[in-house]
């Protein structure tokens, strides 16, 4: 339960919240505190007042600015002051900073404005699927609402029924430019719109805070949908910390309307005194507490843990797979992650029965497993945010992107929080979600619908990118990816849906041996038509590329009596060098061959890795990729940008 409401209680942690805050301008201003801040002053009613409107193991989700809701709900101010100082013992290890916080269960924040609603979504769907009676709290400030996924987010909220409450903090500035100039049409219609009950308080005191906070936090919680709470605020201290330029008159309007001042007269002056010993006495022993402890460190941050992979075996993985074609794979692999775990669920767009999916790979799914498949609006960013929330809340969540191209816009959401998740709350949230999708040319689609953008992803810091072949296990990488930390990218060529794996052999597909190396659950694929004796060059690629890469290896063979080596990872970050050292050739030229352009891509980081381990030393190396233009819709000029067999044929030829 919610904690009885005192007002001198609410005034007291009024006061310690702004002594802390005073204490880091202070310490920022003396040198002894680098990188950036951003306080509450002014604000200090809405997080105190919510705040203590709350349960226990309610959430809290913040943004930037969330000192003030950080100490308000979870009262950590040694965590807190030791977090932005940079040490061990902060919340975060160090990692997180002023901006990026986590008290797993209770509270999480992070810098971008807006990308935190979808998390907060994610998390509020996650605990009502879950049973549980707790709600999830979002601070945003008004300028977030010129951020689209926030409008995404508070859609697909309202769709099911999220126990979520959406606290604006209305302060009418950004950094330094007046709301009115940015912003059109009120808050109020914004939730309107999406039925979303509202309520509007300007510049209230604590205690009003408190009473508005408790009637929305009680509908929420009663299943009653998400609720709104706008609360017209003032911003005493500058946008972070040297950076205002209102006028002194504005400053002082705003010293006049000052809240905790307000509130302050309602007591004698034995109990204010009392109050400011008591806030600067914690504030002085978090600052000293801080001041004392170790810096931060990678070693002594909560390590993730290693996990060991196991050899491939290639009987078995051609075993599974005969007979089967890409899309039957990926999709007996959801089927099998659905029906073995209950948290498993699967968010896209027309991924319903009859329809099963634009490629059908989720036919058959929402039928057998109705609710673990949720059809979501045409919000690539907001479903991804909502996954990276219910994957914090204990869920395996698997989004189906319906073409590769959009994954644009969701990259923020991506790179920015899922991606980050993991390393910044220093190893104590789990984020295995995988988004799936679509990508390549070859089908006449145009320029929006057909392009290889992988390469973009590569180096995002934890995020893996995986894009197998049919030659691949699929249900184990699925399975695999089920089971990580971190976010996963499983990329699906188009042209591979309808590929099948004919098996000529125990160790044949076709006219190549198949060799595998790696671990069992992602290994790299070598083929070759000479039992991996004697070849003259090797071909590295990936997906999409392989049926390419065959035909041009077999001609190659059969007409210029040139043996290749076909060498294919199914992880391309981050790219495991030791396998395809072992599977490349000893001699000859080594050619990489990529659907999208060349530059600053899959070859390019091949090159730069064999040159590290000496490996190119006289042996002539070739990228093949697609021309450096839109990939066009006509078939005849759509073939001639994307990379061809022949293209590769001729890359050989010239190095031999």
């Amino acid at each position: 339960m919610a904690s009885e409401f005192s007002i001198l209680e609410a005034y007291e942690k009024m006061i310690a919240v702004r002594a802390f805050e005073n204490c880091l301008l202070e310490s920022f201003s003396g040198g002894e505190l680098t990188g950036t801040t951003h306080t509450c002053l002014g604000q200090e009613p809405n997080a105190v007042g919510v705040a203590m409107a709350l349960e226990h193991n309610d959430i809290i989700v913040s943004n930037h600015r969330s000192h003030g809701h950080f100490l308000a709900h979870v009262g950590d101010f040694k965590g807190l002051m030791a977090e932005i100082m940079g040490k061990q013992t902060g919340v975060c290890g160090g990692k997180g900073g002023s901006q990026h916080l986590a008290v797993p269960g209770r509270f999480y924040a992070n810098g971008i404005q807006g990308g935190i609603v979808p998390l907060a979504t994610g998390l509020a769907i996650g605990r009502d699927k879950s049973g549980s009676k707790n709600i999830v709290t979002v601070f945003v400030g008004d300028g977030t609402f010129g951020e689209g996924v926030v409008y995404e987010a508070l859609n697909i909220a309202a769709v099911h029924q999220a126990p979520l409450l959406v606290v604006v903090e209305n302060n009418g500035i950004a950094q330094t430019t007046p709301s009115h100039l940015t912003t059109s049409g009120s808050f109020e219609a914004r939730f309107e719109a999406f039925s979303i009950p509202c309520l509007t308080l300007d510049h209230p005191l604590v205690d009003d805070v408190y009473e508005a906070a408790v009637d929305k936090v009680a509908k929420t919680r009663d299943g009653r949908g998400p609720h709104a709470l706008v609360l017209n605020s003032i911003r005493l201290g500058p946008h972070s910390k040297g950076d205002d330029t209102r006028t002194e008159l504005e400053l002082a309007r705003g010293r006049d309307l000052d809240p905790v001042v307000k509130t302050q007269s309602m007591f004698s002056n034995l109990e204010i005194n009392k109050a400011l010993d008591m806030a600067q006495s914690k504030v002085k022993e978090a600052y000293n507490y801080a001041l004392s402890s170790p810096p931060a460190s990678p070693v002594a941050s909560r390590d993730a843990e290693a996990t060991v992979p196991i050899d491939a075996d290639t009987a078995a993985i051609l075993n599974n797979l005969e007979g089967q074609s890409f899309v039957d794979q990926i999709n007996q692999g959801l089927h099998q992650l659905l029906a073995g775990n209950k948290n498993a669920i699967l968010l896209g767009e027309d991924i319903l029965d009859p329809y099963g999916g634009a490629f059908k790979v989720t036919s058959g799914l929402s039928t057998r497993y109705g609710g673990q498949v949720f059809p979501m609006p045409i919000s690539e960013a907001g479903m991804v945010g909502v996954a990276g929330g219910l994957a914090i809340q204990g869920f395996i969540p698997i989004v189906e992107i319906m073409f590769g191209d959009f994954l644009c816009l969701a990259m923020d959401q991506i790179v920015n929080h899922l991606a980050h998740y993991r390393d910044m709350y220093d190893n104590q949230v789990a984020v295995p979600v995988i988004i799936r999708t679509p990508m390549g040319g070859r089908r006449g689609y145009g320029p929006s619908h057909s392009q290889t953008l992988d390469k973009h992803f590569f180096g995002a810091s934890g995020l893996r990118v995986l894009a197998p072949t049919h030659l691949h296990p699929i249900a184990e990488m699925l399975a695999d990816s089920s089971k990580q930390m971190t976010p996963t990218l499983f990329i699906e060529n188009k042209v591979l849906y309808s590929q099948s794996v004919e098996r000529t052999g125990e160790d044949m597909v076709e006219d190549f041996f198949v060799r595998y190396r790696g671990g069992a659950n992602s290994p790299t694929l070598a083929l070759s038509m000479t039992e991996f004796e004697d070849e003259d060059a090797t071909i590295l690629c990936y997906g999409g590329m392989l049926p390419v890469a065959i035909e041009a290896a077999r001609n190659l063979l059969i007409k210029n009596e040139i043996s290749c080596r076909i060498v294919a990872p199914s992880i391309l970050y981050p790219l495991d060098h030791t396998p395809l050292i072992e599977l490349m050739t000893p001699n000859g030229p080594i050619v990489t061959v990529e659907e999208s352009a060349a530059p600053f891509g899959f070859g390019a980081e091949i090159a730069a890795l064999l040159a590290e381990v000496n490996l190119l030393y006289q042996r002539k190396f070739g990228r093949v990729g697609a021309s450096e233009q839109s990939i066009a819709a006509a078939r005849t000029l759509e073939d001639e940008i994307l990379p061809q067999s022949d293209d590769i044929i001729q890359a050989v030829i010239q190095r031999l």
